[in-house]
């Protein structure tokens, strides 16, 4: 049997003993939703996409008007002693979800007139954050990803030896504030961390106290928690998480932990559910009104932010809020390195539900949300009503390549951003097509339904672009409900050109390389070679022949180290600390080539052919320098 078949084996008899928390056995009449028929739906839907996608286990919790309507386990938590998922013990890691309890602390605090959404936050720190001179850095900026913050890889995962408070890190490693705020939301993990360090101060408790003081206990959530150093003892409760490749992979900690390093239970987040949808007045104890105020719960639904009046999927504090078949979907979904889980609500129905995996896939939430929103309003499907708007777009204005919108800037980290290219062509005058290499399932084709915006051919999704002086400058998707943008690059930043000056340079610099080994070994068996008559001619070819072997190995240090990007987030491996090294010399050595090849132009030195292939040596360099600087591949760019 393949390996392939031993873990479908496994999984396929793990479903025999799927694990259900204790549950009344009602229907819900005014939704028309019995328990039976969602049970039926989980297990097939759970059992079909787990073995699709080789997942290992699931929890999946539905609440609806203060009932459980379902909380089950499927698969196995461990699959090396098959222990089933259970949704009462087994603590799944969740990602971004942590972000909506930091949303929450942060919104406790603001009601409590302890801060101001709009305030300056460095006014609060001790150790303030430079704003580079962009204005103020606002709460509110942090909980919609406005603040204008580069992407940081780089040291992302704490390190077990070498454990530190989120004050400390943010000090040492807090990315640059390289954009211009409230232009696009651009992602940032830092930045969520960097609210959860403000209700640190502001509170005078570790911000992971704080949570489980002021949110989980109250709400009964006993078994939920943020993962920090040094690591608890609860972790042997934790899902085992796997690789792709099927290897166990290691529970990390990140440093910015209240942007990403939740771990709760099934049975946990079927308490927070049920409390984010009921009504404060059947809450006999408090407790819902004190952690969840009708005020905060406003908050938390309400769109703060929308990229494109036309895009369905827009933020809130702490969530997103999008249409799913017609129905208003308040969600938020969380991807690690080696797990997944997605939180959502469908306000209008009282309806919420949870769901985690121990491996990274979103794509099974992706495969999930639209059936189970079918399911639970009993509704057939319907495309999403796009707002209508009277500016119309031409696609072959639209057409192009873009770069995802979070990305870093000022960090050799740059490098990465051109991982994720997205390519749009017209298709006649009602179309367009994209195409995104890192993940098919987002491009395809989409027709234009009216302003700027274009709608998928399944239906199921929008996309809109963005115009400034009759110029298009942004694309806009909608990733349950998560809207990214992708900013339009110059032809001097596509992938294609910069793969054809970087194969342009490597060819000159190879040929330079050979010339002169060939020169060398030819000079050592015919004695009749006419020497070099100058000083000059020999530091100029020196020059030129070890500039060029220079920048091809500082390009296979580059080479190599970009194949363990993977390891980045741990620390910076040693091939790229040796590439960035060898990047910081490299403008100098074309400034020193480029003026020996002057000097060899004005005297004369060799023949014409040998001074253009040198030249086009100092041209080759002065390019590789322009594109290492470009992408931060210097010292200090680490």
């Amino acid at each position: 049997m393949t390996l392939r078949g031993i873990i479908t084996f496994v999984i396929s008899w793990a479903f025999a003993g799927v694990h259900a928390a204790d549950i009344p056995s009602n229907s819900i009449p005014e939704h028309g939703i019995h328990q039976d028929e969602l049970g039926h739906f989980a297990e097939e839907f759970f059992s079909e996409h787990l073995d699709e996608f080789d997942i290992p286990g699931a929890v999946f919790v539905v609440v609806a008007n203060g009932d459980t309507l379902l909380a089950s386990g499927y698969g196995v938590a461990n699959r090396e002693t098959q222990a089933s998922v259970d949704p009462e013990r087994t603590r799944f890691r969740v990602a971004s979800i942590g972000k909506t309890f930091t949303a929450l602390a942060v919104l406790q605090l603001v009601e409590r007139g302890e801060l101001d959404l709009l305030g300056n936050v460095n006014e609060l720190l001790e150790d303030p954050i430079d704003d580079a001179g962009l204005g103020p850095i606002t709460l509110h900026q942090l909980l919609l990803h406005t603040a204008g913050f580069d992407e940081r890889l780089i040291g992302y995962l704490a390190r077990p030896e070498q454990p530190e408070s989120l004050g400390d890190y943010l000090s040492r490693r807090m990315p640059n504030r390289s954009f211009a705020p409230n232009d696009i939301s651009r992602y940032s993990n830092h930045g969520y961390a960097l609210a959860g360090l403000v209700v640190e101060q502001v509170s005078g408790r570790p911000f992971w106290r704080y949570a489980e003081e002021e949110i989980f206990d109250p709400l009964g959530m006993t078994r939920t928690a943020f993962l920090t150093l040094p690591l608890p003892e609860w972790t042997d409760e934790l899902a085992t998480e796997y690789w792709a490749s099927g290897e166990i992979a290691r529970p990390l900690v990140s440093n910015p932990y209240p942007a990403g390093s939740l771990a709760t239970t099934g049975n946990d987040m079927r308490h927070f559910l049920s409390a984010f949808l009921s009504r404060s007045e059947d809450d006999a104890s408090g407790a819902r009104q004190r952690v969840l105020s009708d005020d905060i719960l406003r908050r938390m639904q309400t769109v703060q932010y929308t990229p494109h009046p036309q895009l369905p999927g827009s933020l809130t504090y702490g969530m997103t809020r999008t249409k799913i078949h017609g129905r208003s979907v308040v969600l938020k979904w969380g991807s690690g390195p080696a797990h997944s889980a997605i939180l959502g609500f469908l306000p209008d129905q009282g309806i919420g539900f949870f769901g985690a995996v121990n491996r990274q896939e979103p794509q099974i939430w992706t495969r999930l949300l639209p059936r189970l929103v079918e399911v639970m309003s009993k509704n057939p499907r319907v495309n999403v009503a796009v707002n209508a708007s009277e500016a119309s777009l031409d696609p072959r204005a639209a057409q192009g390549e873009y770069r995802l919108g979070r990305y870093a800037k000022n960090s050799i980290e740059r490098l990465l951003s051109l991982a994720i290219h997205a390519n749009v062509t017209a298709q006649g005058n009602d179309g367009v097509a994209v195409a995104l290499p890192v993940d098919p399932s987002m491009g395809g084709d989409f027709d234009y339904v009216s302003g700027s915006a274009f709608r998928s051919r399944d239906g199921n999704r929008t996309i809109t672009f963005s115009t400034t002086e009759g110029r298009v400058t942004h694309l806009h998707m909608d990733l349950l409900g998560e809207p990214i943008s992708f900013e339009k690059v110059r032809w001097d930043e596509s992938i294609n050109t910069v793969l054809l000056a970087l194969g342009t340079v490597i060819l000159i610099f190879v040929t330079v390389a050979f010339a002169s080994i060939i020169r060398g070994a030819t000079s050592l068996f015919r004695r009749s070679v006419k020497k070099q008559s100058n000083r000059g001619e020999k530091i100029t070819s020196w020059l030129a022949t070890s500039s060029s072997i220079w920048s091809l190995a500082a390009l296979i240090a580059l080479v190599l180290a970009l194949g363990k990007w993977k390891d980045w987030a741990q620390a910076a491996p040693g091939e790229l600390i040796v590439a960035a090294t060898m990047g910081t010399v490299v403008p100098l050595l074309a400034l020193a080539c480029t003026v020996g090849i002057g000097i060899a132009w004005q005297r004369s030195y060799w023949g014409i052919l040998r001074r253009v292939h040198y030249t086009t040596c100092g041209l080759a360099l002065v390019l590789f320098a322009a594109l290492l600087m470009r992408y931060n591949v210097w010292f200090g760019g680490v």
